[in-house]
Formats: structure tokens, C-alpha cells, sequence
């Protein structure tokens, strides 16, 4: 099956999506998929959860999530300009993805890129030929890989050739070409590090509307005042308002709170 993010099938009068039709028609839109895989498009075997807008994501969306990433390709989309804009970030987005896909499944899609002179949809912008190339290599270089097609209309067809590769996968997940014990499984030229699970990434012990920024948030501030960033603290210097934080304003403050149980003393 094919999963999109909304954004993918948007069109409106300042925004026109750039799949086509017949991507969007025979894809299933779930919210919240780039926002926690980092993908805009998962084809694959299995279905997806309906729904991953949800911070953090509940128990049985994750492991539906990561059973369905078993035989899936995840799938970051950029057309033209819209690529040379997140070079900064790609980096970023790549940690994401391969947080949930196996070797192998973490693409870098791109259209409408001419390679020879960095320009994007026939506009000159200011990244160099050698920057756009070098901002494809390292993708590759952290264990991902890409696919540049001249055009958007040239979609449909990588996801279809996409889509039966991975069904074609999932039917014979082992495929044997030579002597195991000569095999030795490496990992990218540079890896990326992922932050173990914990209050911070998985947002437990807070209430709704303490999102990742605001948990980053106070993880920072515990660091940069020379504290453990251990639950106990977190919950400590924002029910005791010891610590300004930017962001954690009194009704978030108030929230944690009630949440825990905290009672303000005179």
C-alpha cells in the first residue's frame, strides 16, 4: 500500500501538490506521517497505523508502525527548489527516518533538479553544482539512498516499481548469494546518533500540550544549569518555577502539575 502525509495531496490557490493525481488517488493519508518518520511517502506490505499525529505516539500506533516498517520504503519527497531548501536539513531528516526503516528503505527522493548546474525548476538559486552534489552524496554516505527523476510526472512509476519490489520482498524476506560466514554487515561511512528512548523523546509523565519542543526545552535547561536531565529534575524545576524556561509558561506549567500531583507550598 501506499501512506502519504495530507500535505502530500494539498492543492490550493498558493499551493499546488507536486503527485501526481494517481499517486494521491490510490494513496492512504495519514496525519502526522512525516512529523514522526520523517517520511512524506511509505510504500508498503502492511498497513499503517491511521493515525500518527499523536505526541507521544500510543503503544499500539508504534508497534503497528514498526511491523509495518519491516517491508516498507520510506520516502522523503522533494521537487526542485523545494529540495535545495532543505539541504540544511536533510541531515535531520534522515536521523528521523532511519529511526523506524530497515537498511535499505530510507530514500531520498528528487525532481526537477538539474545536477550539472544546481538549478531547481529552471531558477538559479545559491547553492552550487558541487554543494547539490555533495548534499546527495552524504545522504548516501549515512546509509540512505537516492533517486533523481527528471520530472514529477515520472513518479508514478518509481512508486509502483517501488511498491512491487517491496511485496516481492516481503514474499522472500531471505535471499541467499553467498557463503553467510563470509558476510560481514557494516555500517555507513558516518552514522547517525539517536537519542536512547525517554522522557524526552517519548514524552511520558506529561500531560497534553507538552510536546517534544517544550520537553527539549526543559532538558536544556537542566544541562545548561548543571542539573541531570533525569525525570525527577524535569518535574522539579517546572512545578517549583525555580528556572525561567522559554516557552513553559504557567498554564503548561500548571498542567504538569495537576498531572503529577504536585502541591505548592507557602
Amino acid at each position: 500500500m501506499i501512506s502519504i502525509d495530507p500535505t502530500e495531496a494539498r492543492s490550493t490557490d498558493s499551493y499546488q501538490t507536486r503527485l501526481p493525481d494517481s499517486v494521491v488517488d490510490a494513496a492512504v493519508q495519514i496525519p502526522g506521517l512525516e512529523q514522526t518518520t520523517g517520511a512524506d511517502i511509505i510504500v508498503s506490505a502492511q498497513a499503517l497505523p491511521p493515525d500518527l499525529s499523536s505526541d507521544p505516539l500510543p503503544v499500539p500506533a508504534r508497534r503497528m508502525l514498526q511491523r509495518a516498517a519491516k517491508f516498507a520504503v520510506f520516502v522523503q519527497r522533494k521537487s526542485g527548489g523545494d529540495f535545495l531548501n532543505s539541504i540544511p536539513h536533510l541531515a535531520e531528516i534522515e536521523e528521523r527516518m532511519q529511526g523506524w526503516c530497515r537498511p535499505g528503505a530510507c530514500w531520498l527522493l528528487v525532481t526537477s533538479l538539474n545536477l550539472s548546474t544546481g538549478n531547481a525548476d529552471g531558477r538559479d538559486r545559491d547553492w552550487t553544482p558541487e554543494a547539490v552534489q555533495g548534499a546527495l552524496l552524504w545522504w548516501q554516505l549515512r546509509g540512505g539512498h537516492v533517486a533523481v527523476l527528471p520530472d514529477d510526472s515520472s513518479i508514478s512509476a518509481w512508486i509502483e516499481q517501488m511498491h512491487q519490489a517491496v511485496l516481492k520482498i516481503e514474499a522472500e524476506p531471505v535471499k541467499w548469494c553467498c557463503d553467510k560466514r563470509a558476510f560481514a554487515q557494516f555500517p555507513p561511512l558516518q552514522q547517525l546518533e539517536y537519542d536512547a528512548e525517554d522522557w524526552r523523546s517519548t514524552g511520558s509523565a506529561f500531560p497534553r500540550g507538552w510536546g517534544e519542543a517544550k520537553r527539549e526545552a526543559v532538558w536544556q535547561a537542566l544541562t545548561e544549569n548543571g542539573q541531570e536531565p533525569t525525570l525527577l529534575n524535569a518535574i522539579s524545576i517546572v512545578c517549583n518555577k525555580k528556572i525561567h524556561i522559554a516557552g513553559i509558561g504557567p498554564k503548561l506549567t500548571q498542567a504538569l502539575q495537576e498531572w503529577v500531583g504536585y502541591k505548592e507550598t507557602s
